[in-house]
C-alpha cells in the first residue's frame, strides 16, 4: 500500500529500533538464529531472548533499550547485540571513535560478570560476546567486514577466548554488492540485507539473497511487515525526529560554544594589543629620552673638543 508519511516503502533495517522489532519477535528466532550463526561463524542450535522490553515512547529517556540480549540454549553461552546507525556524540576527529571501542569493552564486561559467580569455578563461566554492528568505519586501520578481539599479548598469544568482542562495518557493504551473490559469503549476505533493504536500487539483488538465504528471507519478511504497521511507522518518525532534535542541539551548542572561544580571544586580543601598544608607547618615551641624552652629551663633547682646540692655539 501507499504511505504519504514521507518515509521509506521499506523501514531502514540498520535503524537500531528496526532492527530489534525486526530480530526480536519469535516468529523471527530463526532469522535471529542464523544471524549469530552466521557471525560466529559455527551453528547455533538455539536462543532466547532476554530483553525484549517493547520500544519506549521517549526514546531520549534510556537509549540501552535498543540493544538484543540473548542466551545460547545449547552451549549457555550469551550475547549483547548492538546497532549503531551514526557515531557516538564527541566521536569524532582525533578521538577514532574512542566511546565506541570503549562503550563495547564495558557492555562485554557488564555482561560477562552478570553470570552468577558465588559457588561456581572460574574454568564453569561461559562465553560471552559483544557485537557491534556499526553504519560507519569505526577502526583508522584497513578493517574487513567482521573485526573480532579477545585478550591476547603483544605476540599473538591468547590468553582467554571467553569474552569475544565483534564489530561489523555496514560501509563494507557498498563494495559487496558489487559482487555476483554466489560469490557472497553468508556473513556479508547479512551486511547486504542491513545496509541496502530499503534501497530500491538493489531489490534485484535483494530478491536473489531472499531466495538463497531462509534467515534472511524470515529478517525481510518481518521488516516488510514492521515497515507496514502505522505504530511502528510513528515510533521511527519519533526517533528520527529526536534524533534530528539532538543533532540540532549539539550544532546550536558547538555554534555557542565556538562565538565564545571566538569572542574570549577577540577580548583577549583586544586586552593584549593594549597592553603592547601602552609598553611600546613606554618604550618609544625611553628611546626619546635617551636620544636626548645621547644628544646632550655630543653637544657637551663638541664644546669640550673645542676648550681644547682653543688652549691649544694659545700655547
Amino acid at each position: 500500500m501507499p504511505f504519504h508519511d514521507g518515509l521509506p516503502e521499506i523501514l531502514p533495517p540498520r535503524e537500531d529500533g528496526v532492527f530489534k522489532s525486526t530480530f526480536t519477535r519469535e516468529a523471527a528466532k530463526p532469522a535471529l538464529l542464523e544471524l549469530l550463526s552466521d557471525i560466529l561463524d559455527r551453528p547455533l542450535k538455539d536462543v532466547k531472548i532476554r530483553n525484549n522490553e517493547p520500544p519506549i515512547s521517549d526514546v531520549g529517556a534510556k537509549r540501552e533499550v535498543f540493544d538484543i540480549n540473548c542466551l545460547a540454549e545449547d552451549d549457555k553461552s550469551q550475547y549483547d547485540i548492538e546497532m549503531q546507525a551514526t557515531p557516538m556524540e564527541g566521536d569524532k576527529g582525533e578521538n577514532e571513535h574512542r566511546h565506541i571501542r570503549n562503550r563495547a569493552v564495558f557492555n562485554l564486561s557488564d555482561l560477562h560478570a552478570s553470570q552468577p559467580g558465588r559457588g561456581v569455578r572460574y574454568g564453569d563461566f561461559f562465553n560471552s560476546y559483544q557485537i557491534m554492528i556499526c553504519n560507519y568505519n569505526v577502526f583508522n586501520w584497513e578493517n574487513e567486514l567482521v573485526e573480532r578481539f579477545t585478550y591476547r599479548n603483544e605476540r599473538g598469544n591468547q590468553l582467554s577466548d571467553i569474552t569475544t568482542a565483534i564489530f561489523i562495518d555496514l560501509t563494507q557493504a557498498s563494495k559487496i554488492i558489487l559482487k555476483s551473490v554466489a560469490e557472497m559469503s553468508a556473513v556479508e549476505q547479512w551486511a547486504v540485507f542491513l545496509a541496502k533493504a530499503d534501497d530500491p536500487q538493489y531489490r534485484e539483488t535483494m530478491r536473489e539473497i531472499l531466495s538463497q538465504k531462509e534467515g534472511i528471507f524470515v529478517a525481510y519478511e518481518m521488516l516488510t511487515s514492521i515497515s507496514a504497521d502505522e505504530n511502528e511507522r510513528a515510533r521511527f518518525r519519533s526517533r528520527r525526529i529526536w534524533e534530528n532534535d539532538q543533532a540540532h542541539n549539539r550544532a546550536v551548542r558547538e555554534h555557542e560554544i565556538a562565538e565564545a572561544v571566538s569572542s574570549a580571544v577577540s577580548d583577549e586580543r583586544e586586552k593584549w594589543a593594549s597592553v603592547v601598544a601602552d609598553k611600546d608607547a613606554r618604550i618609544a618615551d625611553k628611546d626619546k629620552s635617551l636620544a636626548d641624552k645621547d644628544a646632550r652629551i655630543a653637544d657637551k663633547d663638541a664644546r669640550i673638543a673645542e676648550l681644547e682646540r682653543q688652549l691649544g692655539e694659545r700655547k
